[in-house]
């Protein structure tokens, strides 16, 4: 068995972290931690980051994620339509 970590969210909006680890016997130790709260202060620092603090309005910083992921989108269309058009 390999050592583990994954996020479980929980029905009520509470949001473990569960950690395996192995041990040497073939057996496991298995923990569940509370996350709930430090999962909010990320989603608060993100939406900081991209959001103008007055007006709550995207901030320019979001505006070019969003263009570039338009764009990339764009180019792997236009790709993938290349390698469709150039087949036998």
């Amino acid at each position: 068995m390999q050592d583990a970590r994954y996020e479980r969210t929980r029905p009520d909006g509470r949001v473990l972290e569960v950690r395996t680890q192995a041990l040497a016997n073939g057996g496991a130790v298995r923990t569940y931690t509370d996350i709930s709260e430090r999962k909010r202060s990320e989603e608060h620092i993100r939406h900081m980051a991209h959001h103008d603090a007055l007006t709550g309005l995207a901030n320019r910083t979001l505006l070019h994620d969003r263009l570039s992921q338009v764009f990339n989108q764009a180019a792997r269309k236009r790709r993938r339509a290349r390698r469709a058009g150039a087949g036998p």
